[in-house]
């Protein structure tokens, strides 16, 4: 962000900073899960070489839930990640993995 913007914005009264400003580091630490997971999603989908279209048949949901769970959307929960993530042949071990980067 350039410094103007951060100027207006801070003129305007808000706070400009690191997630960690606003969140607990156990908050952080829970959004750096969902976001490892969603990656993984992505990253399962495209070694598969699928469409968002064709892991969406394979997992029985839509394409735009598949399109928001890439992106760790707010309205997509983690659970519905490794659900999905499982559905596309993630074991365990890989969905672990994925978490420990």
């Amino acid at each position: 962000m350039n410094e103007e913007k951060i100027k207006k914005i801070k003129k305007a009264g808000w706070e400009v900073g690191d997630i960690d400003l606003f969140l607990s580091p156990e908050e952080v630490a829970v959004v750096d899960v969902k976001f490892a997971l969603a990656k993984a999603l992505y990253e399962k989908r495209k070694n598969a070489k699928a469409t968002q279209i064709e892991a969406a048949q394979k997992i029985g949901t839509s394409q735009a839930r598949i399109a928001k769970a890439e992106k760790a959307h707010s309205s997509v929960s983690m659970e519905f990640i490794i659900r999905s993530l499982a559905g596309l042949g993630a074991t365990r071990k890989e969905i672990g993995m994925a978490i420990a980067r």
